[in-house]
């Protein structure tokens, strides 16, 4: 977990890839249900195409029903990795490593400049739009589940990545999955 362009889908992908195990995105399939394939375009979560896409969701019951099939397939499935705002708080078994990713809001805003190829926004002007988006996102989620996004009691691990390349970030993330793992055996 890990709030907007923390860096969470790649490092979800990067642990997938390292331990052989299937990626998961709560994301993916949202946009699946919202019937929306054009993700290519940038920073469409922070501008006019997420604002439809949110008000969508708000008309409709996509997100618990993404949220039911994410939990059917941690409960009935082994071996994912789940790229998730909300399975850290819904499954609940041991077996699961829970991992927070939390840069500062600069780094989330520079990072997301870097990723992006259309550079319509500075990076000032996307710390706001990122800031807008987590405080929306954690609006729905205390609405729908009564959980808080920016709550991190519940997690195994609170990363910084600020200060890392991508690279060393898993490799640190890779490590710990292993200790804690050994750990639970």
């Amino acid at each position: 977990m890990g709030l907007t362009s923390s860096g969470k889908s790649r490092q979800a992908k990067n642990i997938a890839t390292y331990f052989r195990l299937s990626y998961i995105s709560g994301s993916e399939m949202l946009l699946d249900k919202l019937k929306y394939s054009d993700n290519s375009k940038e920073h469409f979560w922070l501008e006019e195409s997420g604002a439809i896409l949110n008000e969508q969701r708000y008309k409709s019951n996509y997100d618990k029903e993404v949220d039911e099939r994410l939990m059917e397939m941690a409960t009935k499935m082994d071996n994912l990795v789940f790229d998730s705002w909300t399975i850290p708080w819904l499954y609940y078994k041991k077996d699961a490593v829970r991992i927070y990713l939390n840069p500062t809001l600069e780094f989330r805003a520079t990072l997301s400049h870097k990723s992006k190829t259309d550079k319509k926004y500075t990076i000032v002007q996307l710390m706001d739009l990122i800031n807008e988006k987590d405080k929306s996102s954690r609006k729905r989620f205390i609405q729908m589940y009564g959980f808080d996004i920016y709550d991190k009691s519940n997690f195994d691990l609170v990363f910084d990545n600020s200060f890392y390349k991508v690279n060393d970030t898993t490799a640190y993330l890779i490590d710990f999955i292993k200790k804690h793992n050994q750990l639970l055996q």
